[in-house]
């Protein structure tokens, strides 16, 4: 089993990115370079010993316990695109049905595609959230504004 590494977990990331600050997974705090590449150091070691390396992105998701965009770093693209954004439950997601939001994901991954010797590409949660019981999908706005089909359609079938 070739190893699968978590490179984006939440709108940040584990290399240096034009698509998010460094991971706060890395260093305790989000925006801080840990002073290395973790992802090509990664990528190297699986190599050495004749593994591939799989990389594996959360395109949407932006934060896992709050929907304050002020906690986020100074220079996160959730804060200077707020409307990209979507709050449900308590989590903060880029909302999957505005077009320049999918245009940006699909920069994250073509910025470590082209960038990084990864041998796959991983998406997980590259769907709208689960349900939350009695709480609806607030994307009512978005859908009227690009949605040309049933909403149900609508949220499965992606432009990308």
């Amino acid at each position: 089993m070739p190893p699968f590494m978590q490179i984006k977990p939440t709108a940040d990331a584990f290399y240096p990115s034009a698509y998010g600050p460094w991971s706060e997974y890395l260093t305790g705090t989000q925006g801080k370079d840990p002073g290395y590449d973790p992802l090509e150091f990664m990528i190297k070691e699986a190599h050495k010993r004749g593994l591939e390396f799989h990389a594996w992105f959360n395109p949407y998701r932006i934060t896992m316990n709050h929907t304050d965009l002020s906690r986020l770093s100074a220079d996160h693209p959730a804060r200077e695109h707020p409307d990209w954004t979507i709050a449900y439950g308590n989590q903060l997601y880029y909302n999957p049905g505005i077009p320049e939001a999918q245009d940006f994901i699909v920069g994250c991954i073509e910025e470590v595609v082209k960038n990084y010797d990864i041998d796959a590409v991983h998406m997980d949660d590259y769907f709208y959230p689960n349900k939350i019981a009695g709480v609806p999908f607030p994307d009512q706005e978005t859908y009227e504004t690009y949605g040309k089909k049933s909403i149900y359609t609508y949220r499965r079938l992606a432009k990308r």
